[in-house]
């Protein structure tokens, strides 16, 4: 007998608010290369008031060395407060947001930064440059 496995596990966030803070795309250089170079910048600001966590992502993707896609994707995350609970219970956590938890919401981000490029390239001759599936974790700890 096969048992049944939950596939939903629930988070201590959700996401609030979204939004494309910059979008823009730079005539193609004159090359058949289609190798990109991508350039990453993760921003993360946490308001304890107000129990939300803000990540942006700007990607920069370049093509030989000309820019041909810039793009900021701003999410904003409401955490539970039964998570904030366990955060002041250990006193090295009160000033700091667990690493297991930035690193969910900074791939939550950069898949909703992904579906973001697709949609505004659609249709479009950018449309063939897609944002890698990887792990964030090591940049991440590196900011940390």
């Amino acid at each position: 007998m096969s048992q049944k496995r939950n596939i939903m596990n629930k988070k201590s966030f959700q996401i609030k608010e979204m939004s494309v803070e910059q979008f823009a795309t730079f005539p193609l250089p004159e090359t058949e290369s289609k190798r990109v170079n991508i350039g990453l910048n993760i921003d993360l600001a946490f308001n304890d008031e107000k129990r939300i966590i803000n990540c942006s992502i700007k990607v920069t993707m370049r093509l030989l060395e000309d820019i041909i896609i810039t793009l900021q994707v701003k999410c904003v995350y409401s955490v539970e407060s039964e998570e904030l609970k366990k955060w002041a219970e250990d006193a090295e956590l009160v000033t700091q947001v667990p690493l297991q938890l930035i690193q969910e919401i900074a791939d939550q981000t950069f898949a909703t930064t992904r579906g973001v490029l697709y949609a505004k390239t659609e249709k479009t001759e950018y449309n063939i440059f897609v944002l890698p599936v990887f792990e964030l974790t090591d940049a991440i700890k590196a900011a940390v």
